[in-house]
């Protein structure tokens, strides 16, 4: 899962931002954030959730990403630049839960070499939705094909595990509320 997220960010580091209606203090902001954004594709590069300070470096540079969202996201007219912003926010909190809170387990699933986990694609499910590409099918396979993540997770490192982690996805964004996992998952 690692290597498609670093696809996605890397997807996501051709990002512009509009400048339009802005003011001076935020085009030059804007410039900053550029850097910053720069920076934390230095940081990605290096990511190794396995060392706490490499993981720390990583955290600040997500922080100050955020940083940016907040101080110039009102003059970004691009929808480009505001998906590939969100995209990188999006990365950076799942590596964070992750790193956090699925520690354990996400190194056992890593070892399983599942070809279900291999394949899901959290990202083109978020992207399908917000576009309302085949809801049905998309909803039908957020967890993977016949809800495998939710069997490999269950069997690997618990139903505990499972919870946090198939609630973490379903509030992570709003797209997900187009589907119905009432008594599926």
């Amino acid at each position: 899962m690692r290597i498609l997220l670093k696809f996605v960010f890397i997807a996501t580091l051709s990002v512009t931002f509009a400048e339009k209606d802005c003011s001076i203090a935020d085009s030059f902001q804007a410039i900053s954030c550029r850097l910053r954004a720069s920076e934390f594709a230095g940081t990605f590069d290096k990511l190794d959730e396995t060392d706490s300070e490499k993981m720390s470096e990583f955290r600040k540079s997500c922080k100050s990403i955020d940083n940016c969202m907040d101080e110039i996201g009102h003059c970004i007219q691009d929808e480009q630049a505001t998906k590939g912003l969100n995209a990188i926010k999006s990365f950076c909190s799942i590596m964070n839960f992750l790193s956090t809170e699925m520690t354990d387990c996400d190194e056992q699933w890593n070892q399983e070499e599942s070809e279900c986990y291999a394949s899901w694609n959290p990202f083109q499910n978020d992207k399908d939705l917000r576009e309302g590409n085949d809801v049905e099918g998309v909803c039908g396979k957020f967890f993977g094909r016949n809800d495998c993540l939710k069997q490999e997770i269950v069997d690997t490192c618990g139903s505990r595990d499972w919870e946090k982690f198939k609630n973490y996805f379903l509030e992570l964004n709003d797209a997900v509320k187009q589907c119905d996992f009432y008594g599926t998952i």
